[in-house]
């Protein structure tokens, strides 16, 4: 990895990096700046405009980059064993996109013959940004837990990638955490296998509330680490923090077979409505290469529990744009 990594007290995996000096300004930064920092590329206006637009959007105006204060003993850990994320499309609603391989006819989410608008490329970036919801449930209940990431490599693509990488997933985004009177949110990253499990790590000091909107960009900068940058938009906040593949998988490699865009449900027997989440910028690929929701999205929504089936689905999912999509409860009032 380029850049200085330092490693913050409490946590023995995910680091934060070095924060800028006052005056740091990332339009002007070189290159080598940027990634000492921990800040994504400047991407390049001739080659990759969309994603010199957005870059551009994101890093000129005010945005005071400061360390990453990371709990090794996270919020998630906290959480009943029912409401974990469940690494699952059962509790899944948003969008992925398969990337494959030349000569892999399963894309791995769905299944099937390779899309049409399927890339060749394994992607080694995703990103999006969107507003925080309201939650409409009890923040008494502890069983009250919504996730909302992005993500990569969310389903192995074949049975050989399967046997070597089996189901990893390298994610990060905001959760909601339950409370006495409110609902509080935190910023959270993880790789993640069922097998291993992982070190989810939460940003403790990442302020974030409903009603504000978020930036998640996930760079995978070796093939056992990756970078992700965490932007508030609405307090002009961001840090940055590296994430390295789980330590007991040394076969372990980021793949980039799939990426996604997901607002996660905890507990499925409990309905904890919110107000729609819109994915926005949603972006993946190489740095040559830009993958955006169309053609071929694949789309996913949560689902009640009944007596151990599958029920009604309690969300709605639309993809409005190439690269915006919305997620709505549709389902029961709340617990």
């Amino acid at each position: 990895m380029t850049g200085d990594a330092a490693e913050i007290s409490g946590s023995d995996r995910v680091r934060s990096f070095e924060p800028p000096p006052a005056g740091f300004d990332p339009v002007t930064a070189s290159a080598d700046a940027l990634s000492r920092h921990g800040l994504p590329r400047r991407p390049e206006p001739e080659s990759e405009p969309y994603l010199a637009e957005r870059w551009a959007t994101v890093f000129g105006r005010p945005l005071s980059i400061v360390a990453a204060e990371l709990a090794s003993d996270p919020l998630m850990f906290r959480a009943p064993e029912d409401a974990q994320p469940n690494y699952s499309v059962d509790g899944w609603a948003g969008v992925g996109r398969a990337i494959v391989r030349l000569g892999i006819s399963d894309p791995g989410i769905g299944g099937g013959p390779v899309p049409a608008g399927a890339y060749l490329v394994p992607a080694t970036f995703v990103s999006a940004q969107w507003e925080v919801p309201q939650l409409m449930g009890d923040p008494a209940n502890p069983d009250n837990y919504l996730w909302i990431w992005v993500g990569l490599d969310g389903f192995p693509e074949s049975d050989e990638d399967a046997a070597a990488a089996p189901g990893q997933i390298l994610r990060a985004g905001v959760m909601s955490v339950p409370g006495q009177s409110e609902f509080q949110w935190a910023a959270w990253t993880e790789w993640y296998t069922p097998q291993l499990g992982g070190v989810p790590a939460t940003v403790t000091n990442f302020p974030v509330q409903s009603g504000d909107t978020v930036g998640v960009v996930i760079c995978v900068t070796q093939p056992r680490s990756a970078t992700v940058f965490l932007a508030n938009l609405s307090q002009q906040h961001g840090t940055s923090v590296v994430v390295p593949a789980p330590a007991g998988a040394p076969w372990l490699r980021s793949a980039g077979t799939t990426v996604e865009w997901i607002v996660e449900g905890g507990d499925p027997s409990v309905s904890l409505p919110f107000s729609p989440v819109t994915f926005q910028e949603c972006v993946a690929g190489t740095s040559g290469e830009v993958i955006h929701l169309q053609p071929d999205a694949l789309v996913t929504n949560m689902f009640e529990v009944e007596a151990l089936e599958s029920g009604p689905d309690v969300t709605r999912t639309s993809v409005t744009s190439p690269t915006t999509a919305v997620v709505e409860w549709v389902g029961a009032a709340a617990d």
